[in-house]
């Protein structure tokens, strides 16, 4: 069975919202993206408080008429050479208790999913790596 594709959801790029200068500006904002005939998502934005310290996002929209409303922390890391880099904080709480809170660029809603994740959470693939015929790789003779 194949696995469902990254190329299938919607997905949150915190670089995508880097290059409109939208995170690293510790104001609040707020912007509305739509994903189809009458739905969209409200994103806000809230600076740094005592739980998450460069704040996060907080999302609003609905799934099949059902409000979903929660947040997804925001984290900064510095290089050594002092190149900072924003990530999100995966909010999917696995197993009912711990929440994964990985360190990722993206997040994605895949098809019939609530809430945005990491692509472990899902456990979602590539559509590259699905269409892969392993029959190409032992006949190209190449060491992969």
């Amino acid at each position: 069975m194949k696995k469902t594709v990254v190329e299938d959801c919607l997905i949150l790029d915190i670089n995508m919202m880097l290059r409109q200068n939208l995170i690293q500006n510790q104001s609040e904002w707020k912007s509305t993206f739509r994903i189809g005939i009458g739905s969209e998502i409200n994103i806000k934005r809230e600076p740094g408080c005592d739980i998450y310290r460069y704040g996060f996002i907080k999302l609003n929209y609905a799934v099949d008429n059902d409000p979903i409303e929660y947040i997804i922390p925001i984290d900064l890391t510095h290089t050594r050479t002092g190149k900072r880099i924003w990530w999100f904080l995966c909010p999917i709480q696995r197993n009912g208790i711990d929440t994964c809170l990985s360190m990722v660029k993206k997040l994605y809603l895949p098809p019939g999913g609530k809430y945005f994740g990491c692509r472990q959470c899902y456990d979602l693939s590539y559509e590259s790596r699905q269409n892969w015929d392993r029959r190409k790789r032992k006949s190209s003779g190449k060491i992969l």
